[in-house]
């Protein structure tokens, strides 16, 4: 059975994750999945450079080993910094809510969040980040965090990955075959913050935000299913 290695993004607590686990079952029949934490698997309490540099030493063991690639948000940004090993390898790529650099809106956004988890208000920041990341629909109102001062660190940590990341001379440059999905109406990712190579695909998903698969996974299940069958 051919793998596919999944890249997560910032998350508060990594059992977050399951919510993708369960949108990415689609695939399950044909694919075992595998699932990585950005934030544990490398050291994250490290500068910028040297953070997607021991990404770039880890992926360079693993992603021989798998058939496709999968990265959200800062699992995605983290490949993007990575892609001379995908072109090595000819491994097809899946950007799920990627930003290539951060803009105005973006920067402001992140910003405000971060700076919330610095004077320790983790609830408003969660309300806050929540509200973007899961508009057009209703962001959850509670939150049970396990680790609260742990939470903080990793959220903190990795939107500011995110914040200061700029992946356009990869982008511009790169011949990896890869597929990205946006949402429609996402208020963190869009055109405004993505660019596209002469080998990408960009499917903006309509009624749906960061999380395009959860809000409308019907819409992104064909370019998906068919951009891993052309890649096989």
């Amino acid at each position: 059975m051919k793998k596919i290695l999944v890249i997560g993004p910032a998350l508060a607590e990594w059992s977050e994750i399951k919510a993708i686990e369960a949108s990415l079952q689609f695939l399950v029949p044909q694919y075992s999945i595998d699932f990585i934490d950005p934030l544990e698997e490398v050291n994250a309490d490290t500068h910028r450079k040297d953070f997607f540099a021991g990404w770039h030493d880890k992926l360079q063991t693993l992603i021989p080993g798998y058939h496709a690639i999968f990265g959200f948000s800062l699992g995605g940004v983290i490949l993007q910094h990575c892609l001379d090993l995908v072109e090595q390898e000819n491994k097809p790529l899946v950007f799920i809510s990627v930003p290539s650099f951060s803009d105005d809106l973006l920067s402001k956004r992140l910003d405000q969040v971060i700076r919330l988890i610095k004077e320790n208000l983790m609830a408003v920041a969660l309300h806050e980040l929540n509200r973007y990341v899961f508009y057009p629909y209703e962001a959850p109102q509670h939150f049970n965090l396990n680790h609260p001062e742990r939470a903080a660190l990793r959220l903190s940590r990795g939107l500011q990955f995110v914040l200061e990341a700029d992946s356009r001379p990869m982008l511009q440059k790169t011949r990896v075959k890869y597929l990205h999905l946006i949402g429609e109406n996402s208020q963190l990712v869009n055109s405004g913050n993505v660019i596209t190579s002469p080998n990408s695909q960009l499917v903006i998903i309509p009624r749906s935000g960061m999380r395009v698969l959860q809000n409308n996974l019907t819409d992104c299940m064909p370019p998906m299913i068919k951009f891993l069958e052309e890649s096989a």
